[in-house]
């Protein structure tokens, strides 16, 4: 089985509800600059990518630094990532539901293949794991199981 979500594809219509549990947590606040090198850090420590790697120059000429936004531009632009990471966590999430119902029916492809499902479904685990802390206390709340175990 292969998945490909339409999720991150304009127009992205998350519910209220994922919006504010994504606003809350203010993932986008400090701009992109200050984002982009949080990522970098964390891809380093978590093994993703070589502890030597250089992070590029910001590429200025084409987008400017977070910085030298007006207020009212930087207020969009968060407002346009919250709503984009609502989206693409409600899709991962309700695959998350799918691929679990599959699992407790026992009938997930559990082979080592790099084209079986269950290497998929293991890439996507690690990927999703620290969201899934993030969101697992206000998971509860949303009334929803949560997303992988």
């Amino acid at each position: 089985m292969k998945y490909a979500p339409g999720a991150t594809h304009a127009p992205h219509h998350p519910t209220k509800e994922w919006v504010e549990k994504i606003s809350a947590m203010h993932l986008f606040d400090q701009g992109w600059n200050k984002l982009r090198e949080q990522i970098f850090e964390n891809q380093k420590k978590l093994g993703v990518i070589p502890q030597d790697t250089q992070l590029e120059p910001w590429p200025s000429s084409i987008l400017k630094n977070w910085d030298d936004l007006k207020p009212e531009d930087q207020k969009l632009f968060i407002r346009q990532a919250e709503i984009y990471a609502a989206y693409a966590a409600y899709s991962d999430h309700e695959i998350g539901r799918v691929v679990q119902a599959i699992e407790d029916m026992g009938k997930l492809d559990k082979r080592s293949s790099s084209t079986s499902t269950a290497t998929t479904v293991r890439a996507r685990k690690a990927t999703l794991s620290a969201h899934r802390m993030r969101w697992r206390s206000s998971t509860a709340s949303m009334k929803c199981r949560p997303m992988y175990r």
